[in-house]
């Protein structure tokens, strides 16, 4: 009677198992139907098998019904375990059904050498603070400042984070305030500026920004990629390192890769008010700037966007086991050669291969090339039918350090898609081209001669034209 009691006990946690695992997969549409009914009827045919087997008179088949139901609970469990993990890794990378969280921070920055207690001791701190940034902002950092200098400094205004750091240096002021998102470009100007400076004290300001999305995924669209400029949380604003515009046409099978170098000089939206500067420069004032840049640049709609630091390049590719990339030229950085021909990148060396642009021989621009043949290389490894079963890894990595307004129905529907079909995407590349100018003006660092990128008016039009393309249908 007890061992009855049992085999029924063991039945119904198999039923229930199955049960569950078929909730998750229809209630999230996860994989496509023909998917979820193979799936779900083989369970059941084991089960069934299972149920008739431990019912039998034969000792040998009751334990292998046994040990079949035992395994099914195993499996299912298992299996809604890992779907779960992953409906979850998508909800916390997805911004659609909250506001997108940015962080900026606030430092005031004195030299190490300084001592600000033998100055107050004489004198009060002279405090550089740059006219752009928010006042609310500094007045609260100012009475953090307090609290170290017993409000013993006096606050000047000067024109931009460049001619603050230089004072600094100089001598001629004591402490900066400094926007930690202007710190690269500061690292540029000024190349021991972090080994020579500290920072006195800080603080972090949080804002919420909403972000648009499609309530459903067209057979065409437009992708903003962007690589942010740290390794640090994804939240943190910073330089747009990476812009590129990925124009999906899931009907024709086509994948257009446009990269817009990031020293393209524009007319910068929302916080950069419309005034020319660098394209990379966006990014200090938030994904969405970024994206109404580009959008007005290039007379597009960009649908979706997706957000990156430099810890998820490392992490993706790793997690492919590397890319291979046919490079043009050989050269030499970080203490790594890439020779000419196809190479094989691990992470470390596809974010090297990302970021250089001195030693090639189109500059900028070549790197905006190898950029898209990254790309280009992961979207080809990863769609492979044998890496998506890698996708819950994936998803963890992104988790970290990647952000998107795509919604977790959006980025379901586009994997169930690629099971679904037969056919992998043809890639295409395209890169806009100009003419290198210095000294013309920056809005976020003015005063300053920088090397910005002129667009060509035809190499514009051409790209444009490129991107319409790509999105007709049959």
């Amino acid at each position: 009677m007890k061992k009855k009691v049992i085999i029924q006990i063991i039945s119904i946690l198999a039923v229930l198992s199955i049960g569950g695992l078929s909730a998750i997969l229809i209630i999230n549409n996860l994989l496509p139907t023909k998917f979820q009914v193979g799936i779900i009827g083989t369970l059941l045919l084991i089960l069934i098998l299972g149920v008739f087997l431990s019912t039998r008179k034969s000792k040998a088949s009751q334990v292998i019904g046994i040990v079949l139901k035992i395994l099914l609970i195993i499996l299912t469990s298992i299996s809604s375990y890992y779907l779960y993990t992953t409906i979850s890794s998508i909800d916390n990378i997805s911004t659609s059904n909250k506001p997108s969280e940015i962080k900026n921070e606030l430092s005031v920055v004195k030299l190490k050498s300084t001592d600000l207690k033998e100055i107050v001791a004489e004198r009060k701190l002279e405090l550089d603070i740059t006219e752009s940034e928010d006042k609310q902002r500094v007045q609260e950092l100012l009475e953090e400042l307090k609290k170290v200098t017993d409000e013993n400094f006096t606050e000047k205004n000067v024109n931009s984070y460049i001619s603050a750091a230089d004072n600094l240096v100089l001598e001629k002021s004591d402490l900066m305030v400094l926007n930690e998102a202007f710190r690269p470009m500061i690292n540029e100007h000024i190349l021991e500026f972090d080994d020579i400076t500290e920072v006195v004290t800080s603080k972090t300001f949080s804002e919420l920004a909403n972000t648009k999305t499609k309530d459903e995924v067209g057979s065409t669209f437009n992708v903003y990629v962007s690589g942010i400029d740290t390794f640090g949380p994804i939240q943190t604003v910073s330089r747009s390192d990476v812009n590129l515009i990925l124009s999906v046409n899931q009907e024709t099978r086509k994948i257009l890769i446009t990269t817009i170098p990031r020293d393209t000089y524009l007319p910068i939206a929302e916080g950069g008010n419309d005034q020319m500067d660098k394209l990379t420069h966006a990014g200090v004032y938030g994904v969405q700037s970024s994206i109404k840049t580009l959008e007005n640049f290039l007379d597009i709609d960009i649908d979706y966007y997706v957000k990156v630091n430099f810890n998820t390049l490392i992490d993706i590719v790793n997690l492919l086991d590397g890319i291979d990339v046919e490079n043009p030229q050989e050269f030499t950085t970080n203490g790594l050669n890439f020779p000419k021909g196809k190479i094989h990148l691990d992470g470390k060396k596809a974010l090297v291969f990302s970021r250089e642009r001195y030693t090639l021989q189109d500059g900028d621009r070549d790197r905006g090339r190898n950029q898209e043949r990254v790309l280009k290389a992961m979207i080809e490894k990863g769609t492979r039918p044998e890496n998506l079963l890698k996708a819950n890894g994936v998803l963890n990595i992104l988790e970290k350090g990647a952000e998107t307004n795509l919604s977790k129905a959006q980025m379901i529907e586009m994997v169930n898609r690629e099971f679904d079909s037969s056919t992998r995407y043809k890639i295409d590349t395209q890169d806009l081209k100009g003419t290198g100018k210095i000294g013309l003006p920056s809005y976020a660092m003015p005063g300053f001669e920088l090397y910005m990128m002129v667009p060509d008016e035809t190499s514009l039009s051409e790209v444009k034209e490129m991107i319409k393309e790509n999105q007709k249908v049959n």
